[in-house]
């Protein structure tokens, strides 16, 4: 995570505050999960396995334009870093 960008749980959401741009950005649970296994690295097959699993996901259900779409707002407003 950007060094500008401070985290803060609030139950199952977290609270990212960008210090740089003054805003504050609130994750749902999805999207916490999301940040989380970008920032540990895993591949975006290993998120869509594990998102799966975790939340229950029926196999013929897509999930992985979601996952993208997730990241990319992320990575346009600077809340996590381009691997």
């Amino acid at each position: 995570m950007p060094n500008h960008v401070i985290a803060r749980e609030l139950d199952d959401e977290l609270m990212l505050y960008d210090a740089q741009r003054d805003s504050v950005h609130v994750l749902n649970r999805t999207a916490r999960r999301i940040h989380e296994l970008y920032k540990e690295g895993m591949s975006l097959d290993g998120m869509e396995q594990r998102l799966r699993k975790e939340f229950a996901v029926p196999p013929d259900q897509e999930i992985r334009t979601g996952i993208h779409a997730c990241i990319d707002e992320l990575l346009d407003k600077g809340l996590v870093e381009v691997r």
